[in-house]
């Protein structure tokens, strides 16, 4: 039986715009009803362990939400997203939080969202891998952690990566009031918790996507066959959205500065996944 589920992947920084993105793309997919079957989200913080069950900084007397080292069960999360690859559906067992965290609703305009919706819907078939089929379910996974594990990502058909720098993910960051947990209390980042635990986390966990481990200005690292098997190591055919441009960068997007409500980038991944999801002329 052919696969008719695709995958998108949404990795990146704390505060860099992930799920907005990925509310902004699942508006204007789920309007594509002549080749999306159905659109579903996944969210990594629904994957993080309770509140004490998180790792402890011991330097810094304090919950580390942001190391790749035991902040998310990837054990579960590449079940329940393994179930939605191969089913289209969310297994019975799955429960959501993310409505305490974010409301849901599309930022674009009902005309871009007409638009795109006309678009998607005027493609023949949809390509799956190497293959076309008449219509797909759309599943989107975001995280700040999505690449880590080897065995999340080697799950996800299409990559993609937001990057900014240190000193916006910062400003955003602090710009964020509180962070809603699974059992209803507020976190709020102490005031030293940026500089000595979310960054040097981000780092640890994204170097090895970047060559020379730049994860603020580097082109992506070249993936080989081992590194499918590795935590940590570059994505094959990950793509990267970025605020600035590199000269003869592999597949790199430059988007320049990001509107708060990521519109603008959310055009601009469209035109990426219209393009991935055109069948080639021998499928």
């Amino acid at each position: 039986m052919t696969r008719s589920v695709l995958v998108v992947g949404i990795g990146g920084a704390t505060s860099s715009g992930k799920t907005t993105l990925a509310k902004n793309l699942a508006g204007v997919l789920a309007s594509a009803s002549v080749r999306v079957d159905a659109v579903r989200v996944l969210h990594q913080d629904d994957f993080t362990y309770p509140p004490d069950q998180m790792p402890w900084n011991e330097k810094w007397q304090v919950t580390d939400w942001d190391t790749p080292h035991g902040a998310i069960n990837y054990e579960r999360m590449a079940t329940v997203l393994g179930h939605l690859r191969a089913h289209g559906e969310f297994p019975h067992d799955y429960k959501s939080n993310e409505h305490l965290r974010s409301e849901y609703d599309c930022k674009l305009s009902e005309a871009q969202q007409k638009e795109w919706a006309e678009r998607l819907n005027g493609l023949d078939h949809v390509a799956v891998g190497a293959t076309a089929v008449p219509s797909v379910t759309i599943v989107i996974v975001e995280g700040y952690l999505l690449y880590f594990s080897a065995k999340v990502r080697r799950l996800i058909d299409i990559p993609l990566f937001l990057r900014v720098s240190r000193a916006e993910m910062d400003a955003r960051r602090k710009s964020r009031s509180n962070y809603v947990l699974e059992d209803g209390t507020v976190w709020e980042d102490p005031p030293f918790y940026f500089d000595e635990i979310v960054w040097p986390a981000y780092v640890e966990a994204h170097a090895g996507l970047f060559a020379g481990r730049d994860v603020e200005k580097g082109v992506l690292a070249e993936a080989t066959e081992q590194d499918s098997t590795r935590d940590g190591a570059p994505v094959r055919d990950l793509v990267l959205f970025d605020g600035h441009s590199v000269p003869h960068a592999k597949n790199m997007v430059a988007v320049g500065h990001v509107d708060r409500n990521g519109v603008k980038l959310a055009l601009a991944v469209l035109e990426l996944l219209l393009e991935r999801m055109t069948p080639k002329k021998d499928q």
